[in-house]
């Protein structure tokens, strides 16, 4: 579904926050990008989304060039990013859905049939009507991931979904995702959470420095402690 072939992305300085980095995504998969700050998780992200050009190598969606025709990533992503304000604060939950539903083109009739499936598929639904403001950090992550649902984009993307949440969210984050409640066909998830990647995962790349220094399944890594290990030997340096 998703093929990124040798990006490069230069910052100021000639900083290579990617360089020459490669992946691929398969339909069904739940791939894991593990670093350390800094490794180019969130410049991967932008520039698969649109948001940023590389300044080298490819990124193949659905047989579309999406360095060529950044707008056909919208299409085909969903995208919730860390630390952002992903909601209007003085929009309800509900209005929050049927207004972003609307700027993807949804129809309004489509939408609120739409909208009461995700609020029950992230445990939202009895805060429907509350202010997006006034939710805890947890329930504005939920609402985050549910307006990116609304979508039905087959490819998911999650930059750092768990953080900030209390234990009870964290654990309902990784029911959604470890047994494949949402509807979206792939998904790239990043994470500083070793334990949450671990259970949620089925393949991994840990990065440093823009680069890949090791990937592999659930086959060649048997416990979330074992993952911990190997990211500790693979990123020692950078940190």
């Amino acid at each position: 579904m998703l093929m990124v072939e040798d990006l490069v992305k230069l910052y100021p300085g000639g900083r290579k926050a990617l360089n020459g980095f490669s992946l691929h995504l398969h339909g069904g998969e739940r791939l894991i990008l593990l670093g350390p700050n800094g490794a180019g998780k969130t410049t991967l992200i932008k520039c698969m989304t649109g948001l940023i050009i590389p300044d080298g190598g490819r990124i193949i969606m659905n047989r579309f060039d999406v360095v060529k025709y950044p707008e056909y990533a919208s299409k085909v992503t969903s995208v919730v990013f860390e630390e952002v304000n992903n909601s209007y604060a003085y929009l309800t939950v509900y209005e929050n859905l049927l207004y972003f539903s609307l700027l993807n083109g949804i129809s309004l009739n489509e939408a609120h049939r739409k909208a009461e499936r995700v609020l029950k598929l992230v445990g939202l639904q009895e805060r429907s009507h509350s202010l997006a403001q006034s939710l805890s950090r947890g329930m504005k992550q939920k609402l985050a991931i549910a307006i990116s649902l609304m979508k039905d984009a087959p490819i998911l993307i999650l930059d750092e979904p768990t953080l900030g949440l209390d234990v009870e969210s964290q654990h309902h984050m990784r029911h959604l995702l470890s047994d494949n409640l949402l509807p979206a066909s792939s998904m790239l998830i990043t994470t500083h959470d070793i334990p949450f990647a671990y259970a949620v995962g089925t393949r991994f790349i840990i990065m440093k420095q823009g680069e890949i220094v090791w990937e592999g399944t659930k086959a060649d890594i048997s416990t979330a402690a074992a993952l911990e290990s190997q990211f500790l030997s693979m990123t020692a340096e950078a940190n």
